[in-house]
């Protein structure tokens, strides 16, 4: 969990940014019911990687949905 903000609050403050609002965004979450999953398509971040996931498989995913 993150302080202060949740994910879904910083992406919100990031969108909403001029500056920012090109970067992808990736969330990492244990949010991972189907309406939640929905929400974040909605939302369009570029993609979402659930937990539990594979650490040594983290920058490899990462890599290939950036590319």
């Amino acid at each position: 969990m993150m302080p202060v903000m949740d994910g879904l609050e910083t992406f919100s403050e990031l969108q909403a940014n001029l500056v920012t609002r090109s970067i992808p965004v990736i969330l990492l979450t244990a949010k991972a019911q189907p309406a939640e999953l929905k929400s974040f398509t909605q939302l369009q971040v570029f993609d979402v990687i659930t937990k539990p996931y594979d650490p040594f498989n983290l920058a490899d995913r990462v890599a290939q949905v950036l590319s």
